[in-house]
């Protein structure tokens, strides 16, 4: 099977860290889902906050992200749902059933059910643009005994500071953010930056990019690294005592 990446054109992806996830016209919940050899299925309720009908179509892929955090998806046969298709009247809530036709390995299992909402039926838009709603939950197929492994390491490439934040363990976690910050060797800070994180999965890592300023460059003396996921805080540091960045 090729790699599937979804155009996202005209559609809108949500996501949450809570445990509803509401666009302007549908709302999903749970936004996450864990199957298990002991829970072998759940189901996904999704209102129609709508004020008409609205028309739904549900696909599963395996999931992984790569070092940039693009989302990589590949067509699998590994879930089973139903229904693949529904209508929703306004206010309506209906449940998707998903389960994993498959049992738990010694790593966690990634996937995503997109629930995406079709045009109307017999709707001609005249040229104009709708922009259609579409959700990706998470499912995760492991074993609850599985753990993940937050580590993480900095170091200079030229004008820039590279963190990669690495996933040793054998389950996913979220990390909520990546924090920098640059010292001076008297001990006061020369600049500092903090970026958003996502899901890093199992035995997989994210690569975050810091541009360091003109004005911080050769003043540099040690660089700590913060990242806060959902397991614990991982951190390191890196000195460099100076050095000038290389273009």
């Amino acid at each position: 099977m090729r790699a599937a990446r979804l155009a996202l054109a005209l559609l809108f992806v949500a996501y949450s860290w809570c445990s509803t996830a509401r666009a302007a016209s549908l709302v999903v919940n749970p936004v996450r889902l864990y199957l298990s050899n002991e829970k072998k299925s759940d189901s996904i309720a999704v209102r129609n906050d709508k004020a008409e009908e609205q028309r739904l179509y549900v696909s599963a892929y395996a999931w992984r992200e790569s070092e940039e955090g693009q989302m990589q998806l590949t067509p699998t046969t590994d879930l089973v749902f139903y229904p693949s298709m529904l209508s929703l009247k306004p206010g309506e809530t209906r449940k998707i059933r998903v389960a994993s036709s498959r049992a738990t390995a010694a790593v966690e299992a990634t996937y995503r059910i997109f629930v995406e909402e079709l045009p109307p039926e017999g709707v001609n838009s005249d040229g104009a643009i709708r922009v259609l709603t579409r959700f990706g939950i998470p499912i995760f197929l492991r074993d609850d005994r599985t753990k993940s492994a937050p580590q993480i390491a900095v170091q200079q490439k030229g004008h820039s500071l590279e963190v990669t934040l690495e996933n040793a363990g054998a389950a996913h976690f979220i990390a909520k953010t990546v924090d920098l910050v640059a010292k001076a060797a008297d001990g006061s800070t020369v600049f500092q930056a903090e970026l958003k994180g996502w899901y890093v999965l199992a035995h997989s890592r994210r690569v975050y990019r810091f541009d360091i300023p003109d004005s911080a460059c050769g003043k540099i003396d040690q660089v700590f690294v913060t990242a806060s996921t959902d397991v614990k805080m991982a951190r390191a540091a890196l000195p460099l005592h100076g050095a000038a960045c290389s273009p």
